[in-house]
């Protein structure tokens, strides 16, 4: 008899987590369609870059060349539209501090 409840006892045991997990899964799915919905959103258009086909224009240069008002970038309190003055900047890559300016900038 104890045998049998001790093997009945491990029998349990091991089986109780095998156990499918439907509900972690549907969680974890929902999370990866919400987390790839996030990242198309998070495209924000950046004022002052020309895009083409298969190349792209952006730097001050292009900024000012397609700003209605030249004088509204200089404003630190120019409205949203301008976009800010930290778009152009060139980060170095290794302590992520300001190297330098894009004047103008072809990408690819």
């Amino acid at each position: 008899m104890k045998t049998f409840l001790s093997l009945l006892i491990v029998l349990v045991v091991t089986l109780a987590p095998a156990q499918p997990l439907v509900q972690d899964q549907k969680l974890e799915r929902e999370t990866i369609r919400r987390a790839r919905e996030a990242l198309a959103i998070a495209k924000p258009e950046q004022p002052g870059r020309i895009v083409g086909k298969k190349f792209s224009f952006s730097g001050v240069a292009v900024k000012i060349w397609t700003a209605d008002n030249k004088l509204q970038l200089l404003n630190p309190w120019a409205p949203e539209t301008y976009g800010s003055g930290e778009d152009n900047l060139d980060h170095d890559l290794l302590t992520g501090k300001p190297a330098g300016v894009n004047v103008f900038c072809i990408r690819f």
